[in-house]
């Protein structure tokens, strides 16, 4: 049994010391890695589309392409510099 005189330290419990403030809210995933949002996604996009145009693309050619074609050909813009010259 507990002495009733005894004091009971807060931040320690089962022999293991608890310090505040390291609890389950600052370890909730969008608190420690906040989530990329639509207006910084669609910047992105339109600058990949320009380094598309820049690299010899038809502007016509690329409106046409969805975001995931443009993203791998800018994976490889040797090869559209080659394909552009031809």
């Amino acid at each position: 049994m507990l002495d009733s005189t005894a004091r009971i330290d807060p931040t320690e419990r089962d022999g293991k010391r608890y310090d505040m403030g390291t609890g389950r809210t600052l370890n909730k995933k969008p608190r420690t890695r906040p989530v990329k949002g639509t207006g910084d996604k669609r910047r992105r996009e339109k600058t990949q589309v320009k380094r598309l145009i820049k690299l010899g693309m038809d502007p016509a050619a690329v409106a046409k392409l969805q975001s995931d074609e443009v993203r791998e050909k800018l994976r490889q813009p040797k090869k559209i510099v080659r394909t552009v010259a031809k």
